[in-house]
């Protein structure tokens, strides 16, 4: 690159110099240093290339790979804690400490690697070494991971971008449309410098699951959604260089090209530059001037337009003290309102006109009437034309005239709150009367009759009539405005008022119009030292063309592409390091690999205990049916024996967006069923089992969400954007006006949800509330396409395997981070009832911030499980570069399981893709698959089995026990039969005492304590829980200028903040429940087993406990709890006064202890309503089953009576049903042993 600097430069230089100076002399620190940095960069000609993008995306990667040697640590895990700038020389490191006031620090290269971990320590890191690039006069610069659950990272990235010329931001291929990365993307956008996006690890493309051509399409117009500019994208491979439709060569030549002819660029940088840190610094001190502008505003009433209030307080004083002037200018409006319709009345029409000629006539000298008698009879035609058209007019005026002027006086009284009966009669008293003075007046003196006099003569009548009307409202309105009125004294009351209000607030719309002044004159200041824009050279920046090949996989569609590095790793250890690193336990973990190009080794049925302990008792009903007695009992066997038999076995799914919980169900299932996608799929719960009945296979129910769950959902975004409230005619419309630019980064998830619901409106609506039945092509669409999906409640996928025959439903849940994730009742139910649970993350973002929410309700449920049966999976294993690097990342979920409650997680390290690969292509199965399989199996087999088994043995026991009894009385002679049973019957009275005693135990008090005790620790951990959270919420990354409007992300963030305490609250509400189900279940068992003891020998007759068929039904927990009705954001607004102040000096703390106390009162408020919500609950369930119980202990009664009648049997019978009890016995000791396997 030329070092030359020309004379444009010089002047570039010499005006970065004086905004400098300009801006230390403001005391601007931040944006003077900015400044300072950029023009030491322009004097040293140069060139930086910044790589961006999510954590573990490979920037790392990436720049090793083009410096042609490890010069950056690089990890699944977070690596770069702070910027790194990369230049060519003899290798040597500079650290930049974060206090200003250290010097820099040089340390060996061999030691930067932990250097780049410490941000809190060093913000910056400057590394020379024997690079292939940068070439001298060039810089790679590494910044820190976006979403690495650190959100100072992000804002650490955008301290650096003044320093680059070009941006370089970097996604992985499954996280493309996270909302992280496009939010961070239209930053960097925004930003104005050249911004070209790479799409890394396209190695994970399977072009069976999705074309190509379909995921480019995808990235493309998810870019354009967020209206994010893009130079160009690159799609690329580190660890597969040679995979079709890599285009790191073509990253390469386009890098060496700008290194090579960028020079341009410079000087176009370093105005984008200058220019955001002048907007920076315009940001800071409008934000300094803020809290004296809000108490200006304040003080000014919201009033700033200076002009006119000094005119509207000059009118008001004009008007004098009692607002005299005020009421003759609005007589004068009102006046010229009644002569504007009196000037407008077409009064005299073609017919009038012709009756005022011949009256005219009548009235001419010489008029006469011929014939005998003419004198009188000229004086009655005179008489006769006079009253013909005073009459017409009369009936003409009233039409026309009249009435409207009478509704303009009326509403003149109205208006001064006059009006009424009296006002009424007076109007009648004044308004003109016809008289003949109307038509005689206007006549002409002597002019001879002719068209031209009529003509005048009509309107000269129109005008004597209006005048006469005119001086009557006048009149009207002269006495309505000297009367005494309540409305003119409140109007002068209010004009007093307002003259002080406007006398008062004037001083502060004046300050404040100065401040508007200072800021426009700074503005000004800064434009004029920044000059004209510096234009982008047409041409310097390469173009990207795609290439022609698809990248498809290397052995055939879907193939594993983990060839690389990965592979060969792997190889040299004899088996995938996954193999070695997944497990519940180290020393379990490793599985021996399964034998070359073999199929997966045949599972255990995963129900062969539940079947064939279903097999015995059905056994035991069909030996002891002919006994009349054990109708019951024999029910009973039949019921159990048929769950068992045709039950199902749940298996839930749990995990974050793109984790791999589709592709791995797949693998699961042992074939591509289910949609899989780099982009948000599952919006709905879909549920894969096998088809029943008529059911087709390979085929779905799609059941669409009523119309009340759509508008709940739609008013929900409406919401949390801030839009106001949702209206069914106007909503697409108000979404429609959405600007991506608008839309502030935590509201993106909404936004994109309300475009999809807008965009399938039209072909969803009317659908809403129906189930409809589709082929499997249908299904995806259903289950991918967002436009359709957000309509979607659930989908029943019906398909036949191997898994699913054997009765197992496997549930994928929507993503933790999800806007459907709000409904926390729904994964509550699923994390409740479930068989098994399955929470899946993704190797390259392992135990990220998305997946916490989720991991900590299962830490508060896990104690409440009759079985460990969580299983966590780490996906995509085969990423793993080494043993060492899995290991690492295992653990890395375990410590954060552990920091979730969970303190021994079964993880496995799986590769769903090479198990379906090995599937396909009868090879050897991904070894991580394999253990999981195999303990698995285990899991559904034996724990499970074990709890049906364990069931079954104690329901043969009750049957043998009661044989037992049965055979003892039957082998007795008649006559002790007949003594027993009168003995039985006489203790009728003491078993229904006995029954109703236990209807009036009370567990309540101990329940209750439990109940008040859990919902206290509820408040605590809640309380705590939002406190931690606050941060998260209100971070620098998020309130600073260039994110947008600082009052409209305070909203939002502190919406947000509710939201997700809300959701904490819930969550921690309905484990609650679980625990107090539990506690209900243990007392009522405690009861009803200590009332058996007590009275089977009193009773003597065998007494058995069996808890209700049915679960529990848990409370409503109605969702968001805390709505912002007591935490409102304008209330709390006041304490954000700028970025500075509230993040350094002291406000977010000083807000954190403002909101804390609020908090904790509603809070407890809510938690006492739940307490008696709880208590209410509860005791309806608790009867509920105690009567229950009670109906068990008659029935037991019963029968017992009825064996103790049919006891009399022959020795041949009785030898029979003795065989039977040893049958019995031996089932039962069979089962045992069978158990205790």
């Amino acid at each position: 690159m030329d070092q030359t600097m020309t004379k444009t430069d010089y002047e570039l230089q010499e005006r970065l110099h004086q905004l400098q100076h300009l801006l230390e002399q403001e005391g601007d620190a931040t944006s003077a240093a900015e400044l300072r940095e950029v023009g030491d960069k322009l004097e040293r000609r140069e060139l930086v290339a910044a790589f961006c993008g999510h954590f573990s995306a490979g920037k790392s990667s990436l720049i090793n790979t083009l410096s042609g040697k490890t010069v950056m640590p690089a990890s699944p895990l977070p690596t770069s804690a702070n910027v790194v700038l990369i230049r060519e020389g003899e290798p040597r490191a500079l650290l930049t400490p974060a206090d200003p006031g250290k010097p820099k620090v040089e340390v060996p290269v061999d030691e930067v690697a932990a250097y780049c971990r410490n941000g809190e320590e060093y913000t910056r890191v400057e590394l020379w070494d024997r690079v292939e690039l940068p070439p001298r006069g060039g810089v790679l610069l590494d910044t820190p991971g976006v979403d690495s659950n650190d959100a100072g990272h992000a804002m650490a990235t955008h301290s650096a971008l003044h320093l680059a010329d070009v941006v370089f931001y970097v996604m992985d291929y499954n996280h493309v449309s996270s909302e992280t990365n496009l939010s961070f993307a239209k930053s960097l956008s925004d930003y104005g410098k050249p911004v070209y996006m790479i799409v890394n690890q396209i190695d994970k493309h399977r072009e069976e699951e999705l074309s190509f051509t379909a995921y480019q399409a995808s990235v493309s117009q998810a870019f354009r959604n967020w209206n994010i500019q893009a130079q160009g994208i690159f799609y690329i491979s580190l660890k597969q260089e040679n995979a079709p439709g890599n285009m790191l060569p073509q990253l390469r030549e386009v890098i060496g090209h700008l290194f090579a002819r960028g020079e341009g660029l410079l000087e176009y940088s370093a105005y984008a530059s200058a220019a955001q840190s002048v907007e920076g610094y315009l940001a800071r001190a409008a934000a300094a001037e803020q809290s004296q502008r809000e108490q200006l505003e304040a003080e000014a009433g919201g009033e700033t337009d200076v002009s006119a209030m000094e005119e509207e307080l000059r009118q008001l004083e004009l008007a004098g003290p009692s607002g005299e002037q005020l009421w003759e200018t609005r007589k004068q409006e009102w006046l010229h309102r009644i002569s504007s319709l009196l000037e407008t009345a077409q009064l005299m029409t073609p017919p009038l006109r012709e009756q005022a000629g011949r009256y005219l006539e009548s009235q001419a000298p010489g008029f006469k009437v011929k014939g005998w008698f003419a004198a009188g009879k000229t004086e009655a035609e005179k008489q006769k034309r006079q009253s013909e058209f005073l009459q017409a007019l009369a009936e003409q005026v009233e039409a026309q005239l009249d009435w409207h002027v009478r509704q303009e006086l009326r509403a003149i009284g109205q208006e001064l709150e006059l009006w009424g009966e009296t006002w009424e009669q007076q109007l009648d008293e004044r308004m003109p009367k016809p008289a003949e003075a109307w038509i005689t007046e206007p006549l002409p003196g002597g002019a001879m009759l002719s068209g031209e006099s009529t003509l005048h003569y009509a309107a000269a009548v129109g005008a004597g009539i209006a005048a006469r009307y005119r001086r009557a409202a006048v009149d009207v309105i002269d006495a309505l405005l000297a009367a005494p009125s309540p409305r003119r004294a409140a109007f002068a009351a209010a004009a007093l008022a307002r003259r002080a209000e406007l006398a008062a607030r004037l001083p502060a719309a004046r300050a404040l119009a100065q401040l508007d002044a200072a800021a426009e004159a700074r503005a000004a200041r800064c434009a004029a030292l920044l000059g004209a824009p510096v234009p982008l050279t047409p041409g310097l920046l390469p173009e990207v063309r795609a290439m022609a090949a698809a990248p498809l996989a290397a052995s055939g569609a879907g193939a594993p592409a983990a060839t690389g590095t990965a592979g060969s790793t792997a190889a040299a250890a004899g088996s995938p390091p996954q193999a070695r690193a997944a497990g519940g336990d180290p020393a379990a973990a490793t599985a021996p690999a399964p034998a070359s190009a073999a199929q997966e080794p045949p599972a255990a049925p995963a129900r062969g205990r539940a079947l064939a302990a279903a097999a015995r008792l059905a056994g035991a009903a069909e030996r002891l049916t002919p006994h009349p007695a054990f109708g019951t009992g024999v029910r009973e066997l039949t019921r159990r024996a048929a769950e068992l038999r045709d039950g199902v076995f749940t298996v839930a799914l749990f995990g974050a967006f793109s984790a791999g919980k589709s592709s791995f169900a797949s693998a699961l299932l042992g074939e591509a069923v289910l949609p899989v996608s780099p982009h948000p799929t599952t919006a709905a719960i879909i549920r894969v089992m096998a088809p029943v009945d008529d059911q087709r296979h390979n085929t779905a129910a799609v059941k669409f969400k009523s119309p009340e769950a759509i508008r709940e959902d739609l008013a929900y975004s409406f919401q949390a954007l801030g839009l106001g409230e949702w209206k069914e005619t106007a909503w697409m419309e108000a979404v429609r006006r959405l600007k991506p630019e608008d839309i502030p980064a935590a509201g993106r998830a909404h936004y994109s949800f309300l475009q999809a619901a807008a965009a399938g409106w039209a072909e969803s609506a009317d659908r809403l509330g129906q189930v409809e039945v589709v082929e499997a092509e249908q299904f995806r669409s259903y289950a991918a396409d967002e436009t359709k999906a957000c309509f979607v409640a659930e989908i029943d996928f019906y398909y036949r395997c191997p898994l699913t025959e054997q009765g197992i439903v496997l549930v994928d849940t929507p993503g933790a981070d999800s806007i459907h994730a709000r409904h926390t009742g729904v994964t509550f139910q699923y994390m409740k009832d479930s068989d098994a649970i399955i929470f899946v993350t993704y190797y390259n973002h392992a135990f990220s911030r998305s997946d916490k929410q989720l991991l900590s309700q299962l830490g508060r449920m896990k104690g409440s499980f009759a079985l460990d049966k969580m299983f966590f999976v780490v996906n995509a294993a085969d990423l793993a570069s080494s043993e060492e690097e899995l290991t690492a990342v295992v653990e890395h979920v375990r410590d954060g399981l552990r920091s979730a409650g969970i303190q021994q997680p079964n993880v496995y390290a799986v590769s769903s893709m090479r198990a379906m690969a090995a599937r396909r292509e009868n090879t050897a199965e991904d070894p991580g698959f394999s253990l999981f399989r195999q303990r698995f199996s285990t899991f559904l087999e034996q724990d499970l089995g074990n709890l049906a088994v364990s069931s079954a043995v104690e329901m043969m026991k009750q049957m043998q026990e009661r044989l037992s009894k049965w055979t003892e009385a039957a082998g007795q002679s008649a006559e002790n039969a007949e003594q027993q049973l009168a003995a039985l019957r006489g203790r009728r009275d003491l078993f229904e005492q006995a029954v109703a005693e236990f209807l009036q135990v009370d567990i309540g008090r101990e329940w209750s304590q439990e109940n008040a005790e859990l919902l206290f620790h509820v408040v605590q951990r809640v309380r705590l829980q939002a406190l931690e959270l606050f941060a998260e919420f209100f971070h620098p990354s998020l309130l600073q200028e260039h994110n947008g409007s600082l009052k409209q992300n305070f909203t939002v963030a502190l919406r947000g903040w509710l939201d997700q305490v809300s959701g904490e609250l819930e969550r921690e509400l309905l484990a609650t429940s679980l625990r107090l189900e539990r506690k209900a279940e243990a007392l009522l068992r405690r009861e009803a087993e200590g009332w058996c003891r007590r009275y089977e020998a009193a009773l003597d007759m065998p007494l058995s406990y069996s808890s209700a068929e049915t679960s529990w039904n848990t409370p409503a927990i109605p969702e968001g709890l805390l709505d912002s009705g007591s935490l409102a954001p304008e209330v709390y607004w006041p304490y954000f006064k700028n970025p500075k102040a509230f993040f350094e000096g002291g406000g977010r703390l000083q807000l954190r202890a403002k909101l804390e106390e609020p908090l904790l009162a509603k809070l407890k408020a809510i938690v006492n309503e739940m307490e008696t919500f709880f208590q209410e609950h509860y005791e309806r369930e608790i009867a509920l089953r105690k009567e229950h119980t009670a109906e068990m202990f008659r029935g037991l009664w019963t029968e017992w009576e009825q064996s103790i009648q049919g006891s009399k049997v022959s020795p041949e019978e009785l030898t029979h049903w003795k065989s039977i009890l040893d049958q019995i016995g031996r089932d039962v000791e069979e089962m045992k042993a069978f158990y205790d396997k």
